[in-house]
């Protein structure tokens, strides 16, 4: 399987920077943040960069997560009005008024932690288990999964505007599911969906076994193409709508400074 010879090269490129779904999409966004970051390893004031919709959909998730498990939501937040997480629990209620989903809650599980690394060792180069590691090449929290029938349904909650159905948005669910389909068996077919909670309103892609690892391939490649020399040349910056949402293109309340000198 091509995965596996690509992964031949990790031990040369990795350089202790790992192959997270984060830096690949901070990378894609813009080649100088992630420059910024990891190789400059420029600072940035965390307490002046706190969107308040991290909040909300933070807010969202752990507030799903209660009523799946059916335990108390613990969330503060001084940054959000009474109003705001009013509406934000009407929104996510929707949920639970979804015929799709009613039909998988009771065979499935909410915020399942996942690792999966590189291992050339491996049959298709990767392997997977159901906890959550930092360290890992991809980590992280599926919010939720069922599997009926031999089909993995993953189902991501969003807060915001809805975006497409492209390969780049559901980076993040492909590999949820190749997760699954590695600590899971007698998986054969993926539904994956995000589900956007101010909307109400589901956005699907369904994929076969090979279907699957071919995307998976893909992010991979994307991963290995990022440069690994220290070299600023190299990491060109984007300007543009990204820079909003970048903290380095913020003042600093440290020093009065922007770090990034590219920021619009």
């Amino acid at each position: 399987m091509k995965l596996k010879l690509l992964n031949e090269s990790i031990p040369k490129v990795k350089k202790g920077l790992g192959l997270s779904l984060s830096k690949i999409k901070m990378y894609e966004n813009c080649p100088y943040r992630y420059y910024l970051q990891y190789f400059a390893k420029e600072k940035f004031d965390k307490a002046d960069y706190n969107p308040k919709f991290f909040k909300i959909g933070q807010f969202a998730h752990k507030y799903i997560e209660s009523k799946i498990k059916g335990t108390e939501c613990k969330f503060n937040s001084t940054t959000m009005s009474d109003n705001e997480k009013e509406k934000t629990m009407g929104n996510c209620n929707n949920v639970f008024k979804n015929e799709y989903i009613k039909s998988l809650l009771k065979k499935g599980v909410a915020e399942q932690g996942f690792s999966m690394n590189i291992n050339p060792m491996k049959p298709d180069g990767l392997e997977a288990t159901e906890k959550y590691s930092r360290s890992a090449d991809f980590s992280g929290y599926i919010d939720f999964f069922a599997i009926d029938k031999g089909v993995a349904h993953v189902i991501d909650w969003k807060t915001g505007s809805i975006k497409g159905d492209d390969d780049d948005t559901f980076m993040q669910l492909m590999l949820y599911a190749k997760a699954i389909s590695m600590f899971k068996s007698g998986v054969n077919r993926f539904k994956l969906s995000f589900f956007y909670i101010d909307h109400n309103e589901i956005v699907t892609r369904n994929f076969s076994k090979s279907e699957l690892d071919k995307k998976i391939q893909k992010i991979v490649e994307k991963g290995i193409n990022i440069p690994t020399t220290d070299n600023a040349k190299l990491f060109p910056a984007t300007p543009g709508n990204v820079c909003k949402y970048c903290p380095y293109s913020k003042v600093r309340s440290s020093d009065n400074k922007i770090p990034c000198k590219f920021a619009k």
